[in-house]
């Protein structure tokens, strides 16, 4: 059981990696990217103040 759902998670995750386009491969590496949420935080804190 627990074999049947790694290979289902291994599967699914696979899939969902060739489902990209490297045209977006540098959009994802800046979203993945720790500091690129700051603007973001900038926002939430100055929009709650």
């Amino acid at each position: 059981m627990f074999e049947n759902l790694l290979h289902l998670d291994k599967e699914l995750f696979l899939f969902l990696n060739h489902l990209g386009n490297e045209s977006w491969d540098g959009f994802w590496l800046f979203l993945s990217n720790k500091f690129s949420s700051i603007p973001l935080y900038v926002l939430l804190l100055f929009f709650s103040i």
